[in-house]
């Protein structure tokens, strides 16, 4: 395990240096640059909450959600 930190520790600038071309590589081209690899999950999860919300809340009316679980065990380990 220290032989591991010592070999990323000497190899730390080809590191640093490989990762800022790859994300450089990527988005050079897009209109928001880096910030998109932060954007993009966070629409994504805002577009599948409000869709998942609604057609969750039209297929299921009149259910309380209370009672959907009336038991829940957990296994012994």
């Amino acid at each position: 395990m220290m032989a591991l930190a010592r070999a990323t520790w000497s190899y730390r600038n080809f590191i640093r240096g490989s990762v800022r071309r790859e994300l450089e590589a990527r988005y050079t081209h897009s209109l928001l640059g880096s910030i998109w690899a932060i954007l993009h999950p966070i629409t994504m999860i805002v577009i599948y909450a409000v869709v998942f919300t609604q057609t969750i809340q039209a297929r299921i009316e009149g259910v309380e959600h209370g009672n959907l679980i009336k038991k829940l065990q957990f296994p012994r380990i």
